[in-house]
């Protein structure tokens, strides 16, 4: 088993694209008008995000450090919002990480949480379309354009998580397509959700800032 201690690149259903070095970004600010109710508006999304019944997602991912490249293949089993398991496998079918995520705890293999590096727990879900914001964070604005949606959230220690959404005007709803936390010195980790013309998840790239 090899040690993940740099980000794991999720491609949902395709392969993920190699992630170059560079600074963190600063977080931009929010787009288009303040909603008439931002709460109505987070009820909205977060009813259109989250699916009704248990999924599973199989995909292909990519991890790139160091100049070194990996790929392999994984299933996610999901039962927004509460509970789900992610589980990686090499090239050769080997196990690269089994990982259950309850509420927002991480739980892991004895030994694993020395070497495994995850996304937030916000950021996992937001990989398959999810918006679930921490359970202490407060929605702090929500704007809103034609065709977007921009809803941001607050935490406690003063981390933002912002998510964007795009409008689907044929059945009146918006997907996640982007969720950024950031803190004081920028973005931490961002998420970036691709879509097929059917609004279904082609691929999801995730990225720790932190390690460029």
């Amino acid at each position: 088993m090899i040690a993940l201690r740099f980000p794991i690149l999720l491609g949902i259903l395709g392969a993920s694209s190699a992630v170059s070095g560079c600074a963190a970004s600063r977080l931009g600010g929010p787009v288009g008008e303040v909603a008439a109710d931002p709460a109505a508006l987070e009820t909205e999304i977060a009813s259109t995000t989250t699916p009704a019944s248990p999924l599973q997602v199989n995909f292909g991912w990519t991890l790139n450090e160091g100049g070194s490249r990996v790929n392999g293949r994984g299933v996610v089993r999901f039962e927004a919002p509460e509970r789900a398991r992610l589980d990686l496998f090499g090239p050769r079918g080997e196990t690269y990480l089994m990982a259950a995520l309850v509420d927002e705890e991480y739980r892991l293999p004895p030994g694993a949480a020395d070497t495994a590096v995850l996304p937030s727990p916000s950021l996992l879900w937001s990989a398959v379309g999810v918006l679930r914001p921490p359970a202490d964070a407060r929605l702090e604005s929500a704007t809103t354009t034609d065709m977007s949606a921009d809803l941001r959230y607050r935490t406690p220690n003063g981390e933002i998580f912002a998510y964007t959404f795009t409008r689907d005007p044929a059945a009146d709803s918006f997907a996640l397509t982007r969720l950024e936390r950031a803190a004081g010195r920028g973005v931490i980790e961002s998420v970036n959700v691709d879509r097929d013309g059917d609004g279904t998840i082609s691929r999801t790239r995730y990225r720790n800032w932190s390690e460029y």
